[in-house]
């Protein structure tokens, strides 16, 4: 039976070993840390007293390699999944507007869904159709267009940028789209919008995102013959010729393998050999996302979800237990101390909500995640493609690997699975399976 390493217990490498399992590949995963799950991951708060994410995550029913995950280590009944598209947005009145695409047949229901949003101007939301029918039709932006730059080429105004193509942008590449590559925007915009209602749809944990998949991820693939070693860092990694030969921890030396799936960030491979893939200078520029989690002594919000206009707070997502508050692309705000974030968080959302009120306010969390995502400029896609492993036995996954999506739960998925496909190919091409 052939014989796969896989560096690294984030969703990537969780992803690797459960395709590789499926294969009868024996399996071994290294997790430097105490847990699973990389930079999506839960824990039990001693001092809220409830479950949290380290980060609230938002998909949706595009994201089919992570359903299709979910699926084979039997966890899909752990994601709350649309009927519809459905949104409510909310400005600082309190006024609410929804962006309901019901049960109407596709493409209809997302049109009248988009005629009815009523944020935006009645001409504004016609250019909006019009650049979604452009995009259906194979348009593509220029290869060094920003997504600011290619929104306004196509004739979309500052309301239309504003209040719908920014909130998109920011939730699904965590940047400004005055840096953001149009064209990553605009297959993330083809896979949402024109693909049918089966992609539209908003998913959202019903649980922990540990929970969710990491412990159901363990399980396969440890029924499967594979093991789970954790906490265990690799501190080097040895070539011989053209192979990958030994991998030493902090554990012990391994040499007993035939291939390897490196998992973890770009930086940290760098750290163990800079040999090992990449191509020259790969420098990637990362954006943070703060959470703040709000305990209550009385929820009275009614929705799972809300958006926020004109704000530095994006989405405001309710756990039953808790309110879970959301800025992407955080820049501005991560210079502030935990309280100030807090004070600020806390003014904003008595704006948005007139049932929401300091006095009831138990207790709250600010997490900060600095590295969330890469950030999608010209530099770092065309390096992206460029990826490559410089040995015959070792490969990388990540969402930051050439998986032509944003660093999103999905690429991560996505990249863990590719890794997994090439193995396999060079095991088939090589007569190694049993």
């Amino acid at each position: 039976m052939p014989k796969c390493l896989v560096i690294g217990g984030g969703i990537a490498g969780l992803s690797a070993a459960v395709h590789l399992s499926r294969q009868n590949i024996e399996v071994t995963l290294l997790e430097a840390s105490p847990k699973l799950g990389g930079r999506a991951y839960s824990y039990w708060d001693n001092s809220l007293n409830i479950e949290i994410d380290n980060g609230q995550h938002i998909m949706m029913s595009c994201y089919h390699d992570t359903i299709e995950f979910l699926k084979i280590i039997g966890a899909r009944e752990n994601i709350y999944v649309q009927d519809y598209l459905s949104i409510c947005y909310k400005d600082k009145s309190g006024k609410e507007y929804f962006l309901n695409a019901d049960k109407m047949f596709y493409p209809f229901n997302l049109i009248i869904a988009l005629l009815r949003f009523d944020a935006i101007p009645i001409l504004n939301r016609i250019s909006i159709l019009s650049l979604l029918v452009k995009i259906k039709f194979g348009k593509k932006p220029k290869a060094e267009q920003t997504v600011k730059e290619w929104l306004l080429a196509n004739k979309q105004s500052e309301s239309s940028i504003k209040y719908f193509w920014e909130i998109i942008a920011i939730g699904t590449l965590n940047t400004n789209i005055d840096d953001a590559q149009a064209l990553l925007f605009f297959n993330v915009l083809n896979e949402i919008f024109n693909k049918g209602n089966a992609n539209t749809k908003i998913i959202i944990p019903k649980i922990g995102l540990s929970r969710m998949y990491s412990d159901d991820a363990k399980k396969f693939i440890e029924l499967n013959g594979g093991n789970i070693l954790f906490p265990e860092r690799v501190l080097e990694i040895k070539t011989c010729g053209d192979n990958v030969c030994e991998v030493i921890t902090t554990q012990k030396s391994y040499t007993d393998f035939d291939f390897i799936i490196s998992s973890i960030p770009y930086f940290a491979v760098e750290k163990l050999n800079a040999n090992l893939v990449f191509p020259e200078e790969l420098m990637m520029n990362y954006s943070p996302i703060i959470t703040i989690h709000i305990v209550l002594r009385e929820n009275n919000f009614s929705k799972k979800f809300y958006g926020l206009f004109d704000s530095k707070l994006h989405w405001v997502f309710n756990n039953g237990t808790h309110l879970s508050v959301v800025s992407s692309a955080a820049d501005e705000l991560n210079s502030l101390t935990p309280d100030e974030l807090a004070e600020y968080t806390f003014s904003e959302l008595e704006k948005f909500f007139i049932i929401f009120q300091q006095d009831l306010i138990v207790d709250y969390k600010v997490i900060r995640e600095k590295r969330a995502t890469f950030k999608p400029g010209f530099k770092t896609e065309r390096q992206r493609t460029m990826i490559r492993s410089n040995y015959n036995n070792f490969d990388v996954a990540g969402d930051w690997a050439n998986t032509g999506l944003p660093a999103t739960i999905e690429g991560a998925v996505r990249s863990g699975k590719s890794a997994a496909e090439r193995l396999m190919k060079k095991i088939n091409g090589n007569s190694l399976v049993d």
